[in-house]
């Protein structure tokens, strides 16, 4: 069985993806060009990062992207040779604000990313697992987007290794976060969304929350 995104009539060409559309647009590109060798040409890929199941996925907390690589930051100085001393130090003093924000936020994606893989290490002890996750979630969440790929990374991870603990708290948690997400990044019926769905409301029953867990279930069958 087969199910359509839009209607179609007879001689429309049928497609599928051949990556994971939840995946970030660059690294989408990159696999299709390194491993299948072209361009894709896709609604989605055309959108770009203004796409609106795309916009987030590298985004910082205030939904702005963030940079792909290590960039000079230069921009004003062409703006700022014609002021004032007093209005150049101010810029200078609000670009050195800037760049040791951005310093301290580097610092901290890259310890969450050890701390994740540390996390995937942890074969034995699901505890200490769980104990890495939830600080790297805590220190993505400091500066990402709460739709941000690194976060829903996280999420994914933590659901599943608090399901395993037995806490259903933070199970519950995440997988909230996963559903809100994957409502983001997917079409309509894709299936990871139902999966989570039907995950999410057996937690919450699990949890006592008979009415939300009912609602969550149905919608899980409807997709």
């Amino acid at each position: 069985v087969w199910r359509v995104l839009k209607p179609i009539k007879k001689g429309d060409e049928l497609t599928h993806s051949y990556v994971d559309v939840g995946m970030t647009l660059e690294k989408r590109r990159s696999i299709l060009k390194n491993m299948y060798g072209f361009e894709c040409d896709c609604d989605e890929c055309k959108m770009g990062i203004d796409g609106p199941r795309e916009k987030f996925k590298n985004a910082d907390k205030e939904g702005k992207q963030l940079p792909l690589n290590e960039t000079d930051q230069q921009e004003n100085n062409d703006n700022t040779k014609d002021t004032t001393d007093k209005n150049k130090d101010d810029v200078d003093d609000d670009n050195d604000k800037s760049n040791e924000l951005e310093k301290q936020r580097d610092k901290d994606l890259q310890t969450a990313a050890r701390l994740q893989q540390q996390a995937e290490l942890q074969f034995d002890n699901d505890k200490q697992e769980l104990t890495l996750l939830r600080t790297a979630l805590t220190l993505r969440m400091k500066w990402l987007h709460p739709l941000n790929a690194q976060i829903v990374a996280t999420h994914s991870q933590l659901a599943s290794t608090a399901l395993v603990v037995g806490n259903f708290t933070i199970a519950l948690q995440s997988y909230r976060a996963l559903v809100a997400a994957f409502k983001a990044y997917y079409p309509r019926h894709h299936p990871i969304i139902s999966v989570n769905q039907s995950i999410l409301g057996e937690v919450e029953g699990t949890l006592g929350n008979l009415q939300s867990a009912l609602i969550h279930l149905a919608e899980a069958y409807e997709s």
